[in-house]
């Protein structure tokens, strides 16, 4: 996946950025789960799983994968703030390839 993203530690400017393992969705009842990820998500329409989640040192994030089913793409927008660890506040939004996987 490509995209941009912008970090609280370069002053929210946008650089290119992205990942290149795989990312798997799976779209389950009201909900659903993504690859690499704990975060709790809920599916609305067909095509989108959200979901947030947070911890005890003051870390809230957001996530949304949303399935571009005419175009054959993935969409993910994350953002992250309160963070009190090495990582920085950030804002990503990364296109990539959709492959349906096989059932």
């Amino acid at each position: 996946m490509k995209g941009y993203s912008a970090t609280s530690s370069k002053d929210y400017a946008f650089i290119t950025n992205g990942f290149s393992w795989p990312l798997t969705l799976c779209f389950i009842g009201d909900g659903g789960v993504a690859s690499g990820t704990d975060v709790r998500l809920l599916k609305f329409g067909n095509s989108t799983l959200a979901g947030h989640g947070g911890n005890e040192w003051g870390n809230e994030v957001f996530v949304v994968y949303q399935i571009d089913r005419q175009h054959k793409k993935v969409l993910f927008t994350l953002s992250r703030i309160g963070t009190k660890t090495i990582s920085p506040n950030v804002v990503v939004a990364f296109v990539g390839d959709a492959v349906r996987a096989l059932q």
